[in-house]
């Protein structure tokens, strides 16, 4: 099931939330899968979302990255972006991750820079570098 108040959030999404986690960006690219999101509130606002996509191959259930899609996976809101809020927040999205995943593997977007929540948590990563180009 798609989530409404996801999909209620990127029709009104800020400009740095990247294309790849956009809902109709998701619902075209996600084939041999369903894609999720789990949304975070506070306040009756939308503070964090987390789009993932859901394969299962026999018995076992896991997040892949969707074809076509560069990137995927925590996005703070800009007003709670800081070293004292965001692993928290992370910290209560990890928690909404479905049960009994047999895997896990996204590539995150640029906003993320703070592994520990995940570290905490039990997962491993890998460090990749990419560099964004800005015209000032």
């Amino acid at each position: 099931m798609k989530n409404s108040l996801y999909r209620r959030f990127c029709a009104e999404a800020p400009a740095d939330f990247p294309l790849f986690m956009q809902d109709w960006y998701l619902d075209a690219v996600c084939e041999g899968g369903d894609w999720d999101a789990l949304v975070l509130e506070k306040a009756g606002r939308v503070v964090a979302v987390w789009p993932y996509f859901l394969k299962k191959k026999f018995i076992w259930t896991y997040v892949a990255m969707p074809p076509l899609a560069r990137m995927i996976g925590p996005y703070i809101a800009q007003g709670r972006r800081n070293l004292r809020k965001e692993p928290g927040l992370m910290e209560e999205l990890i928690d909404q991750l479905p049960p009994g995943l047999a895997a896990f593997e996204q590539d995150f977007p640029y906003q993320v820079n703070n592994w520990l929540p995940f570290f905490w948590k039990g997962f491993q990563q890998s460090t990749r570098y990419s560099y964004i180009f800005k015209n000032q």
